[in-house]
């Protein structure tokens, strides 16, 4: 990546172990190829100390995601991380591929375990398509930091103040505290794909939101399918519309 022209292809050829970023300056296809790519969580001098955590993608470009041989895997087993941080002004298609946190611990919304967070944080531009897997460990089962974060846990520390814009297609989404949190600035739009809560909802919604289409499984969660809630008429607006 970092040899890379801009809007050059990259193959992974073999499971890797590495975190890996997108420069703002280019734009890159990842072929996941069927491989694995997770990121090191091996300790410096017998310490795994926070600057030693990276996320496995930290996006700042534009990257689009496929997996043209499938069964290919981003994975990040370390506390307080993610397998894709999708960065401001950033633009970031996934196309392909399973997205995980297998080390997750969250247990319940006030135990960590030691090991948990959002396996996709975007404050950028994102769009998940068809075909795209996002769990917290195959079961699914992390209960603690919602799966997928869209926007700002605290609002206050978006300094530009631009909106996080995430559009799912389809994909099958799994675990967390919440399956999809739309936070803070986040201005989210479903039109398909496979959603199950083990825990608080399947989508929880404090700013705009609109849902068209999709699968929503709240069989698991404690307060609902979807928990729309109103903070302010800034950033957490409780927008949401329901259609189809």
């Amino acid at each position: 990546i970092e040899d890379a022209a801009s809007k050059a292809a990259v193959k992974l050829r073999a499971d890797v172990t590495e975190s890996i970023t997108i420069p703002g300056s280019k734009e890159i296809v990842l072929d996941l190829n069927g491989k694995k790519l997770v990121n090191s969580n091996e300790p410096q001098n017998n310490t795994v100390a926070e600057d030693n955590r990276k996320h496995t993608i930290t996006n700042n470009g534009i990257l689009t995601i496929i997996d043209s041989a499938g069964n290919g895997q981003v994975d990040n087993v370390s506390h307080g991380r993610t397998a894709l941080y999708n960065e401001v002004g950033a633009t970031a298609t996934l196309n392909g591929g399973t997205y995980t946190r297998s080390a997750e611990t969250g247990s319940g919304a006030d135990t960590s375990g030691g090991n948990s967070y959002y396996t996709i944080l975007n404050h950028g531009t994102m769009t998940i398509s068809d075909g795209v897997t996002v769990n917290q460990g195959a079961d699914g089962n992390g209960r603690y930091s919602s799966l997928v974060e869209n926007g700002w846990q605290n609002g206050t520390q978006n300094s530009s103040e631009k909106p996080s814009t995430m559009t799912i297609n389809g994909g099958t989404f799994g675990g967390g505290l919440n399956t999809i949190k739309n936070d803070d600035y986040g201005q989210l739009t479903i039109k398909g794909g496979t959603f199950f809560s083990y825990a608080q909802a399947c989508v929880l919604n404090w700013n705009e939101a609109t849902i068209s289409g999709g699968t929503f499984d709240g069989t698991g969660a404690s307060n609902g399918v979807v928990l729309n809630g109103y903070l302010d008429d800034t950033m957490d607006k409780g927008k949401l519309t329901i259609t189809g």
